[in-house]
């Protein structure tokens, strides 16, 4: 089983913000306007708020855009950027545990993949069109370790 990107929300948000703030970045260095043009503040406030962004995006798209596929044995996590791959024979693994993220108004779900006690990858339904196929596919092989609500 593969997975399969949402391609509308975050998926396709999050590059696009990473982006967004270099070209502001760029057009500030290129304009190279006054504290008095950017309405009394100055033109590095800009800037380092745009460079804190682009490591919160970086982060998340560190942390969350992977490929997965699951065999009947194994589970591979390769990054659609960085193309490196993680793999992970299931009967290495203790299992998977269930979150309900609420974060605003909406809700998601997330599976952490455990190994020795420790989380070592994250499934999140915001990310994934096939998220509920996941987790079937999981439960069929891994132990539920804990559900959360």
């Amino acid at each position: 089983m593969k997975s399969k990107f949402k391609l509308w929300g975050d998926v396709i948000a999050i590059p696009l913000l990473f982006f967004a703030s270099i070209v502001v970045i760029i057009g500030i260095l290129i304009e190279n306007p006054s504290a008095d043009d950017m309405g009394g503040v100055p033109k590095e406030f800009y800037i380092i708020m745009m460079l804190i962004a682009n490591i919160v995006v970086s982060y998340q798209i560190l942390m969350n855009l992977n490929f997965i596929s699951i065999t009947d044995d194994s589970i591979s996590f390769e990054h659609l950027l960085l193309k490196t791959k993680s793999d992970y024979a299931l009967n290495d693994l203790d299992g998977f545990s269930t979150y309900l993220m609420k974060p605003n108004r909406t809700s998601y779900d997330v599976i952490y993949v455990k190994k020795n006690g420790k989380t070592i990858r994250r499934i999140s339904s915001r990310y994934y069109e096939n998220f509920t196929e996941l987790r079937n596919f999981l439960d069929s092989r891994l132990k539920h370790l804990k559900s959360d609500v």
